[in-house]
Parts: C-alpha cells; structure tokens; sequence
C-alpha cells in the first residue's frame, strides 16, 4: 500500500489491521510505501497534520491487488 502526501505541509499517519500497525510522517509531496499492508482486511488508516490531534480515518474493508483508494483532503 502507498500513502501520497500531495498537501504542501508534512502529514502524520497511523496504519493498523488487527495484527499490525505502523506509523510515522509523509513530508509534502512524497509517497510512504507499506507493502505489508497490500492484500489485507480491516485496514484502518489515518492522517493528521500533527501527531497529537484531529484525525481523519479511513476503514479499508478488503483492498484486493490491483485497486486504488483515492482521498482528498483540501485547506480553504
């Protein structure tokens, strides 16, 4: 699984099935390869501009090879 970070800012990230968890910070504009999170269920990702507060989270139930999830997250 990639993570992109395509904000101008840096971005925390938490990444967990029931068996695993990473974590760790994607700086603006670059991509954090987690291949042992590919094939997995219950895949819970999630993001922040800090490590401390307001998370958004995504709840992958089953992402199979081949597929793509994209979020946008846009700062007015």
């Amino acid at each position: 699984m990639n993570l992109y970070n395509n904000s101008p800012v840096d971005a925390y990230y938490e990444i967990s099935t029931a068996s695993n968890q990473n974590c760790g910070t994607i700086a603006a504009g670059a991509t954090v390869s987690l291949p042992d999170y590919d094939n997995q269920q219950n895949v819970v990702v999630k993001f922040s501009g800090s490590s401390s507060i307001n998370y958004f989270s995504v709840d992958l139930n089953n992402i199979g090879t081949g597929r793509a999830l994209t979020v946008g997250l846009y700062h007015e």
